[in-house]
């Protein structure tokens, strides 16, 4: 990672110098369910990472971390499978600008998404935030969306890589496909995505590819990812994906999410006693996670330092703080809400949200409308067959 990132004026290098073994094999886990590791003595704080991508998903503190129940109240976007439908690249970096922006308003350091796996399967039930069966449109919405949340200096989450398609035993499934299929249809977006926009993370899945689950395979964390694509940031597991954790360690698995609250770290540290884990390989995770999060904790810290962001057209003091720039970008959106249905309902069209009604001689299927903001100031019609 980059040498001149800094924290508390010590060099990425100078800081793992300074951690202990046991503080570098902490640090590949995380805090608990949404933060990262810290080490107070460095100056090394932790951070929060949070889901998406169709908006935050923050929870309370005190929340019990499962479903929707007690989140921070945040904009809704519409979802992959929607926006995809307008083919606008722009408007999906518009809508990661807006998003990273909200992040930033949170105090979140990592919006976990997008996602971009193919819908193989219409039984897939997150076919609603993967974007396309195509892999091209695929990656090159979501190359514009990754760009445009990181342009306001927070991170994504690549997911879930990979080839993680279906629903059925989603979280044990072994997922075996040729070579040529994985280069021709579930890795292109991938590529797309990390080659044009660098997501600061890559979030592996729970499946297995082709006998190797996702949090343990070499030749997906390694050899595809990092030395013919070129990714530079860090690979988290996805959400107690990890299956064998000294493996997933050899095999490029640098941040196992949520916290394993010491289980996994106590098998680090006796796999570096015994031998079975390279002291050489460790010490480079540690560094890849060190250099990713410097480079998130110190862009959002610089971010917030300089100017808290609040809606589109908004901007708050410092003075006020960023929790009071979230507030007052909340009062303007319901009060643009409020005007924007104003205006529909004295044109006819009523509110921004058309109701779903049912198409001539097509009684299998309806046409959804939705109107985004546009660069211009108009508002963009989005339009997709459900």
């Amino acid at each position: 990672m980059k040498e001149q990132l800094k924290i508390n004026g010590k060099t990425i290098a100078e800081l793992l110098a300074l951690l202990t073994v046991e503080e570098k094999a902490a640090f590949l886990s995380g805090k608990d369910v949404w933060h990262l590791a810290e080490v107070p003595r460095l100056g090394i704080e932790s951070i929060m990472v949070t889901d998406g991508p169709h908006g935050l998903r923050k929870q309370a503190e005190n929340a019990n971390n499962l479903g929707l129940g007690q989140s921070v109240p945040a904009i809704c976007f519409p979802t992959a499978s929607l926006s995809a439908c307008s083919w606008d690249v722009d408007l999906l970096g518009e809508m990661g600008e807006a998003i990273g922006e909200e992040a930033l308003a949170e105090r979140i350091s990592v919006v976990l998404g997008p996602g971009v796996n193919m819908k193989r399967s219409p039984l897939c039930g997150r076919n609603f935030e993967y974007f396309s069966e195509d892999p091209h449109l695929a990656g090159e919405l979501t190359a514009a969306f990754i760009n445009g949340v990181q342009s306001k200096d927070v991170g994504t989450s690549l997911k879930h890589f990979a080839a993680n398609n279906q629903e059925n035993r989603r979280l044990s499934v072994d997922t075996v496909v040729d070579e040529r299929a994985l280069r021709e249809i579930y890795l292109p977006a991938f590529e797309t995505a990390v080659k044009k926009a660098q997501p600061r993370t890559v979030m592996n899945c729970y499946n297995k590819v082709n006998g190797d689950h996702g949090s343990e395979n070499d030749w997906l964390q390694n050899k595809v990812l990092r030395e013919e694509w070129g990714f530079e940031g860090l690979v988290v597991s996805d959400w107690g994906a990890v299956n064998n954790r000294v493996k997933g360690v050899k095999a490029g698995n640098d941040l196992e999410m949520p916290s394993s609250f010491g289980l996994n770290t106590k098998k680090l540290l006796a796999a570096l006693e015994a031998g079975t884990a390279a002291r050489k390989r460790f010490g480079y995770l540690c560094g890849a996670r060190a250099g990713a999060d410097c480079q998130i904790r110190l862009c959002a810290a610089g971010a917030s330092q300089i100017r808290c962001y609040g809606a589109p057209r908004i901007r708050a003091t410092c003075r006020g703080g960023i929790h009071g720039a979230a507030q007052e970008r909340r009062e303007h959106s319901a009060a643009e809400k409020r005007a924007e249905n104003r205006r529909h309902r004295r044109n006819g069209g009523g509110a921004a949200l058309s109701r779903v009604r049912q198409l001539p001689n097509q009684s299998h299927e309806a046409r959804q409308c939705l109107r985004l903001p546009a660069r211009n100031g108009l508002s963009l019609p989005i339009r997709a067959r459900l």
